[in-house]
């Protein structure tokens, strides 16, 4: 048909192969294709869905059969819907929930059916609705590859009396055959893994069971079951978000009943929980799932711990070399955070591969304090049309990564960090009553007690040697520590230094641009920035220890900390200062500065997550009676939400995004001098009551002699 002159109204014509294509591309995988059939099921009312895999290893002689008891089709439906690609059917006027069970509509887009060329190239589908005749459909997907186009390829639908769904039953059933690839025993457990996930274990509301048989079972003999590992989990919790919060949360250790020195722990919510605040993402920004249809999020799982020291003290099974394999094996294959709507599996969350909460990045730098995928095993649940906003990929890998997802994956993460916090404790409760080395220094332990055994040996020769040795190992471990503690402080030093250079060159420019004829300005501006550069070389050179007093330590850190201070709108004060300048330590100074930034640095970073509206830090000297000296920082925040004696733990840390490594640096640094950190209750010290409830931090160092002024 022929437009204005020289147009002419042209027509798409979809190739045959386009529908394989279709079935090649947006199926990745043997274990999507599965989810995809049993989702059809899920939408048409099924109570029962079951999957036949028979003779896998034979590509002719193969079968895969998925049937369910559901509504079925009648000819009409099929001709009208079934075989039109991409029908709005199940969406059409709205309509998002199902007849019977008011289940919300999973699959949307009409090409779910393609899935059954992912697994093979003949497919026989009969259905039966209630009421009316059996319908069977025969395809062969050979056939689309060798026509040109679709409408060369004509498809027999037969419309008979009921034969496979006689006396009143309804439902479909798929029969593939002519596997696209014989299938070994590895394909089969893996297949019937993913199949056992499709339904959460842990929402048995809806009336929809899955049942796997197939003519293999030697094939799957020796795979341990999701209630047989869940039983060997150490760690549980059960969460749940909504708005800006955690409005349910419970942890439990559970010990093994052979684990009799340690006691099972419980904290909820009301509870040892009850300082939980608004939730944030690693750099600080508000988590608030009530700006998009999300609704609320349910999280809950088990967690393990996979050292072979707790392992030794298991079940008598778990001690077995094989048990052990096929915990960690399973772990290895199934571990990892799944997601569920509606009760129905949304891949690819929790697959191996899919690492969608970044665990594994957590993990590298802190592998004993983060929880990583293969020591997890949890569900997140989301309602149907609760979570509108989180729009499933076509290709069916997960949500679409807009705004409502970044909230929905922050605050999992967010609750998982909660998780974590708690789980350190008990691990720590665990190591000390049944690890092989004190908790202080386990090095430095481990050291004295092999010089003590060497201490034993008859052949004076060989012990002198052996002394020798353990000598130069102590040595070479002191030096290491030491440059680590020197290189920790550096870096901190460092990077606040760069935040700080930056702000005053940008106020130097914005001056520049808008404030011109006050060279005053430029040049206390340029002052400023030569005195803070010098500040943190000072601070950055390795010095040995010496006598200083307190106040030149706390002047030279709230002058480094100056821009910070008064970016995010918190005063600083310094009570005493004639008492700290008479007050004389022995430190190392670069080192004492550090100690008293981190404290400050963690002060700032907790008065803006609880939203404070007056922030204030207090910060003073207190003489000790062995005649040492203690500098106090004191906060009107929200205090410390994790047991004071564990906070100075490597990898302890209640913040989000955080290492956990701050005050574990601060805490060697001083018994490296001889001095102690602690975190005093309120009323040791006489401080302000504005800062009743808020944190109290204390670096207590021995009394020195005459200040060194270098």
């Amino acid at each position: 048909m022929s437009g204005p002159q020289g147009a002419v109204k042209a027509f798409f014509r979809p190739r045959a192969r386009l529908l394989l294509q279709l079935g090649d591309e947006l199926i990745r995988n043997e274990s999507v294709a599965v989810l995809e059939l049993v989702k059809n099921a899920y939408d048409a009312d099924a109570t029962r869905v079951s999957l036949a895999v028979n003779c896998p290893s034979s590509e002719d002689g193969g079968t895969i059969t998925v049937e369910d008891d559901g509504a079925g089709m009648d000819v009409e439906t099929v001709l009208g819907v079934w075989m039109e690609p991409g029908t709005d059917y199940k969406g059409e006027r709205g309509r998002r929930e199902t007849e019977k069970f008011g289940r919300t509509v999973l699959g949307e887009k009409g090409i779910g059916r393609f899935a059954a060329h992912k697994l093979g190239d003949s497919i026989e589908l009969v259905t039966r609705r209630s009421g009316r005749k059996e319908v069977r459909v025969m395809i062969d997907w050979n056939a689309f590859g060798d026509a040109e186009y679709l409408e060369d390829v004509p498809i027999t639908v037969e419309e008979r009396e009921p034969v496979e769904f006689a006396g009143g039953r309804t439902g479909t059933r798929i029969t593939i055959r002519n596997l696209r690839g014989a299938w070994d025993r590895r394909m089969l457990r893996a297949i019937y893994r993913s199949y056992s996930s499709l339904r959460s274990p842990r929402d048995s509301g809806d009336a929809f069971g899955t049942e796997f048989s197939t003519d293999r079972e030697e094939w799957l003999e020796g795979m341990l079951s999701g209630d047989d590992v869940d039983g060997l989990a150490l760690f549980r919790f059960e969460c749940e978000m909504a708005g800006d919060r955690i409005v349910r949360f419970d942890y439990r250790f559970e010990p093994w009943p052979s684990m009799v020195k340690i006691k099972p722990r419980r904290v909820t919510e009301g509870g040892d929980f009850g300082k939980a605040m608004a939730m944030r993402d690693a750099d600080n920004r508000p988590i608030d799932l009530s700006r998009h249809k999300i609704g609320k999020v349910r999280f809950g799982g088990s967690v393990f711990d996979r050292d072979p020291m707790v392992l030794k003290l298991g079940p008598q099974a778990l001690r077995k070399a094989g048990e052990k394999a096929g915990l960690e094996e399973y772990l290895d294959r199934n571990g990892g955070v799944r997601v569920f709507r509606e009760g129905m599996r949304v891949y690819d969350y929790g697959e191996p591969g899919s690492d969608w909460l970044e665990l594994g990045m957590r993990q590298e730098g802190l592998p004993g304090a983060r929880i990583g995928n293969n020591l997890i095993l949890a569900t997140v649940h989301l309602d149907g049309e609760g979570s509108a906003d989180l729009k499933e990929k076509t290709n069916r890998e997960g949500f679409v990564e807009n705004e409502a997802y970044q909230a929905f994956a922050g605050a999992v993460l967010y609750a998982l960090e909660r998780v974590e916090d708690q789980r350190r404790i008990d691990k720590a409760r665990v190591r000390v009553l049944y690890g092989p080395t004190p908790r202080g220094e386990p090095v430095i332990s481990q050291i004295a007690g092999v010089k003590r055994a060497v201490r034993g040996v008859a052949d004076e020769k060989l012990r002198g040697e052996l002394s020798a040795s353990m000598d130069r190992i102590e040595k070479d471990y002191a030096s290491i520590h030491a440059t680590l503690l020197r290189s920790a402080g550096a870096g901190l030093n460092m990077g606040v230094a760069v935040h700080e250079m930056d702000k005053a060159v940008r106020s130097i420019g914005k001056f520049l641009k808008e404030k011109e004829g006050t060279p005053d300005w430029i040049t206390s501006l340029v002052l400023h920035l030569e005195k803070l550069v010098e500040g943190y070389a000072l601070a950055v050179r390795s010095r040995a220890p010496g006598t200083w007093s307190a106040c030149q330590i706390i002047e030279h850190a709230l002058f480094n900390m100056e821009f910070v201070f008064r970016d995010h709108g918190i005063e600083a004060v310094f009570e005493g200062r004639d008492a700290a300048e008479a007050a004389k330590i022995k430190c190392s100074r670069s080192h004492a500065v550090t100690c008293v930034m981190n404290a400050l640095d963690n002060s700032i970073w907790w008065l803006d997550y609880a939203g404070a509206a007056d922030k204030r830090i207090f910060v003073t000297t207190r003489r000790e009676p062995d005649g040492g000296t203690t500098m106090l920082i004191a906060d009107n925040g929200p205090g410390f939400s994790l047991p004071t004696d564990i906070v100075a733990e490597p990898g302890v840390t209640s913040r989000p995004g955080g290492m956990g490594l701050g005050l574990h640096i601060a805490q060697e640094i001083m018994v490296a001098s001889g001095g102690r950190l602690s975190f005093p209750e309120w009323g040791e010290y006489e401080i302000p009551d504005e800062f009743r409830g808020g944190a109290i931090v204390a670096f207590t160092f021995k009394g020195g002699g005459e200040t060194d002024r270098a």
